[in-house]
């Protein structure tokens, strides 16, 4: 009772919205006994002031996800969401934070999936905080594996409402920041959806971006280099076909096909195996070959050539190959 009646008393005298002068640990004893008391709600209160106050990263972190629990259980979910996000900010360094702030946005997702269609604004609002914190997650700490969750969810969330651009720019803002070989597969995949929506100028002004920023990546970190040397052969515009190293038995399927597509885009081939090759590949350097022969007429005659009879074509593409195969 003694310990009540110093944390009661300190809550008395408040300094702003703070607590002053107690052990952290005191406070967050006694909002555990009002836990284990029934009383949520209180509890959530005093598990909230000592992890504002408690200096100790892990203790801090401790209190912060038993206040959300209480505060959660209580019907207020809000400040459940706040002690995480906060306690999060405070302790930048502590590799449990951004876990912390994933934990803050799904519960913004249960108050999305429990809002309902005559509450638009106020679900808008919750999916735009959502975005937020996930955008905080790998913005702040990019190395973590939570980062790689919370851009790979944010990316789904922009794809699965139609916004295309905003996921790709999304994933290659995160691979800028972690650089990371193993996410870039992330980034070409939803820039490939992005551009092939686009008409021709279109997409050369947001390739000619995206090229930028992948080299000057490629310059900065060695391990990156070969990994975007092969995006090159099936992504990037003629002039900046990187020059790949060939020579050597190579197993990988997909390696031995962009090889034969780099052959072909370089000039040292007219044609391409297509046999065994998978179909999002083929719809991949159809649309690549595509462009080629529109940037540079020039070599029309030989795309279009390999163009002719290739895998699921729709009727318009059989004819431009052809006509570019055997101009009249």
């Amino acid at each position: 009772r003694r310990a009540e009646a110093i944390v009661l008393a300190a809550l008395r005298k408040l300094n702003g919205s703070r607590i002053v002068n107690v052990n952290p640990s005191l406070v967050a004893a006694q909002g555990e006994d009002l836990l284990r008391r029934g009383q949520p709600g209180p509890a959530a209160s005093l598990l909230r002031e000592a992890a504002l106050a408690e200096r100790d990263a892990g203790k801090a972190i401790g209190y912060a996800v038993k206040s959300a629990a209480a505060a959660e259980s209580s019907g207020d979910r809000e400040s459940a969401i706040e002690v995480l996000e906060s306690v999060a900010r405070r302790h930048v360094a502590s590799s449990q934070s951004p876990e912390l702030v994933m934990q803050s946005a799904l519960l913004v997702l249960k108050s999305i999936r429990e809002s309902t269609s005559e509450a638009a604004p106020k679900r808008l609002k919750h999916v735009d905080r959502l975005r937020e914190l996930l955008e905080e997650i790998f913005q702040t700490w990019p190395g973590s594996k939570t980062a790689d969750r919370a851009n790979e969810w944010l990316c789904e969330l922009f794809t699965k409402s139609g916004r295309t651009k905003d996921a790709a720019y999304s994933a290659l803002e995160y691979f800028s920041l972690a650089k990371g070989p193993k996410r870039l597969s992330r980034v070409t995949d939803l820039w490939f959806d992005y551009l092939s929506q686009l008409d021709l100028p279109d997409a050369t002004r947001e390739l000619d971006s995206l090229t930028g920023t992948l080299q000057e990546l490629s310059r900065e970190t060695t391990e990156l280099v070969g990994s975007i040397d092969l995006v090159s052969v099936w992504l990037f515009d003629p002039a900046n076909l990187s020059r790949l190293d060939e020579g050597r038995e190579v197993e990988d399927p997909d390696r031995r096909f962009l090889e034969s597509l780099y052959r072909l885009r370089s000039g040292q081939v007219d044609s391409l195996n297509l046999e065994g090759v998978e179909r999002e590949w083929l719809r991949r350097a159809h649309w690549r070959l595509k462009r080629d022969a529109l940037i540079d007429p020039s070599r029309q005659g030989a795309i279009g050539k390999a163009l002719v009879g290739w895998p699921e074509s729709s009727e318009w593409d059989r004819i431009s190959a052809q006509f570019w195969a055997e101009p009249t």
